[in-house]
């Protein structure tokens, strides 16, 4: 018999998000390839042009290395493939409209005014804004030099722009076609200057940016082509300005935000194209704002939210895919929100959850395909509403039951119970539990 720890159970969500998009990178990075030679091929023909080469970097004074700037989303490239221009040069880009690859702006605290960017139009690349950790204070503090900016075919990166305090000056972009992400700022209070973004093409990454407080700017945002990933943004409290947003293709990813309250904002978004992972968001109560939300196609994790009360905004959804995850949430005090759940493809592990007395929410799911496991709730009595009449229908599956020393009763599931497609390990809870119930479980067991 398998035995799976919450390690595991987090390694197995975590492939499957892995593996999917690992092949969107795949995809990604061959298309990538050949825009490149391409590029390369043009520029080789027109030496001397300005902003011609398939990889434009402008610095102030110190040219960095490129081991500085290479890695995803850009692809690696050579010296002699790129164009390298310093801050005393800038002039060169004045009467560039448009560039055929992508833009490395590497803030060395040098770069000074950037208004000879200000005709760029269209980026037909990457545009990667570098921050070189430098704590003189001198680095770039606005984007105004990229005002007449509309379109990016490719990502937007700002990272470790510790000195940047404002994003307006790209109000006039309204194409993202890859990712924007936003790592390692400190002064950006906002996204004030993405007004006019309807859709981002894949991912939405917000990560360690340590003086964001809202997400305004985005309010005309619908749809996000990949997932929604929001992590360690300490000051950040809800997710307002998303009031619009329908459509996550990927996951939604929320993790570590430690004054987020609320997700109610995100009411308005009624599909999902993979899972939901709410991890480690100190004060966060409850999950309303899924309301809209009928199936979820990947598993939901839910896990180390120590404020987190109910799973209230998952109500509405009827199958999980993959696996369910409920685990180390100090407060949480039943599973209502999971009362119209009748179906989860992968696994079920409800583990470490301080409070939680009873299973309560879980009426409806008859058929899991993978294992049941409920270990260490150190107050659960009894499993009550547990209905589900197949377990392993899937891969196969066992039902572990252990180490929750309050637990006397399997309430009716041993009743409701008909197979278990794997084997049975029930020990180290109350002494009081009833022996008969456990071995009705058990005799379900296709494994001994």
């Amino acid at each position: 018999m398998r035995s799976l720890g919450a390690l595991a159970i987090i390694a197995l969500f975590g492939l499957v998000l892995a593996n999917a998009e690992s092949f969107a990178n795949d995809i990604g990075a061959r298309v990538e390839k050949v825009r490149h030679e391409r590029q390369l091929n043009q520029f080789l023909l027109r030496p001397g042009q300005c902003g011609v080469a398939p990889t434009v970097v402008v610095y102030g004074r110190t040219k960095p290395d490129l081991e500085t700037l290479q890695g995803w989303p850009i692809a690696r490239f050579d010296e002699d493939q790129a164009e390298f221009i310093p801050a005393k040069k800038f002039s060169c880009m004045s009467k560039v409209r448009g560039l055929p690859g992508n833009l490395i702006v590497y803030d060395d605290g040098r770069l000074g005014d950037m208004s000879e960017f200000s005709n760029i139009n269209q980026i037909n690349g990457h545009l990667m804004f570098k921050g070189a950790s430098s704590k003189s204070g001198s680095g770039l503090k606005d984007l105004d030099g990229f005002k007449g900016l509309r379109v990016i075919t490719g990502a937007l990166n700002i990272l470790d722009m510790e000195d940047l305090e404002s994003l307006e000056g790209l109000g006039r972009l309204t194409s993202i076609g890859r990712d924007l992400v936003m790592w390692n700022t400190r002064n950006i209070k906002d996204m004030s200057g993405l007004n006019q973004i309807g859709r981002i093409g894949q991912t939405l990454y917000l990560d360690n940016n340590r003086g964001l407080k809202s997400l305004a700017g985005m309010e005309r945002l619908e749809q996000i082509g990949f997932d929604l990933f929001v992590k360690g943004n300490g000051q950040l409290k809800d997710f307002a300005p998303l009031k619009n947003l329908q459509k996550v293709f990927g996951n939604i990813i929320i993790e570590g935000n430690n004054a987020l309250t609320t997700l109610e904002h995100l009411k308005n978004i009624i599909e999902i194209g993979i899972g939901i992972d709410i991890t480690g968001n100190k004060v966060l109560k409850d999950l309303t704002g899924f309301e809209g939300l009928t199936a979820v196609t990947a598993g939901v994790v839910i896990m180390d939210n120590p404020a987190l009360e109910s799973l209230d905004g998952l109500e509405n959804v009827e199958e999980i895919g993959l696996n369910l995850i409920v685990a180390q949430n100090e407060a949480i005090k039943d599973l209502r929100g999971l009362k119209s759940c009748t179906k989860v493809g992968g696994l079920i592990s409800i583990s470490d959850n301080q409070s939680l007395p009873s299973m309560k929410g879980m009426k409806k799911i008859k058929e899991v395909g993978e294992d049941v496991i409920i270990l260490r709730n150190p107050r659960i009595t009894t499993l009550g509403d547990l209905s589900i009449a197949n377990v392993g229908t899937n891969l196969g599956g066992n039902v572990v039951i252990e180490n929750n020393p309050r637990l006397k009763t399997l309430g009716w599931w041993p009743k409701k119970l008909k197979e278990i497609r794997g084997g049975v390990r029930i020990v180290n809870n109350s002494a009081s539990m009833d022996e008969d119930d456990v071995e009705d479980i058990t005799s379900k067991a296709t494994e001994s």
